[in-house]
């Protein structure tokens, strides 16, 4: 039997969760309500990256400043799972804009020395919650039904698809986020760390 972890990117290998709201407002003085909407062209390939930061009246050279905020915010408890788990697959799924998201997870396997499977939506033309992007990764893998596969989310919305396809969905939860409205049935964490003592 094989284990196999998939994890998103935004609110799980990174703990902030809101790239626009908590990040980009915050570094920028934007508002979200100009922010949010562009973002969301963008992560959908409507608008270019270039594009995206001339219609929030910003730099490209903006982005250096959000990744430095985004890569203070790394979980590395990853790296624990890692050491219980080497022989496993490690999996990145995220709806994250692909030229940020291949970004940060390059970051992320320099720091780490883990290869990860990357799907991205805007490579894939899929985003979560839609079952198919699941699919996508478990194909990647190529799990065997007697595998044990987990995916870690920050959003239930994103979690509750997975079941069907026998995934063990994992709830990282930010106790200030929106999310934690939702009652979650799910196995939840507040790190990664957390994982290793609670299974």
């Amino acid at each position: 039997m094989k284990r196999h972890f998939i994890f998103d990117l935004m609110g799980v290998i990174f703990s902030e969760g809101h790239l626009i709201r908590h990040h980009l407002c915050d570094l920028t003085g934007i508002s979200h309500d100009i922010l949010k909407p562009n973002y969301l062209k963008f992560e959908n390939k409507q608008i270019t990256e270039k594009q995206f930061w001339e219609n929030c009246g910003l730099p490209e050279s903006t982005f250096e400043e959000l990744f430095k905020k985004v890569i203070n915010t790394f979980d590395d408890g990853i790296l624990d799972i890692f050491e219980v788990y080497p022989d496993s697959s490690y999996s990145i799924v995220s709806n994250i804009p692909s030229s940020w998201g291949h970004k940060l997870i390059d970051w992320v396997e320099n720091q780490t020395k883990i290869k990860f499977v990357r799907i991205l939506s805007g490579d894939v033309g899929i985003q979560k919650p839609n079952l198919d992007i699941y699919i996508l990764v478990l194909n990647s893998l190529n799990s065997q039904v007697t595998d044990e596969v987990y995916f870690f989310d920050d959003k239930p919305e994103n979690l509750y698809p997975v079941e069907k396809l026998s995934i063990v969905p994992v709830h990282v939860f930010n106790p200030k986020s929106k999310h934690e409205k939702e009652n979650c049935p799910y196995l939840r964490i507040t790190c990664l760390r957390d994982f290793l003592e609670k299974n």
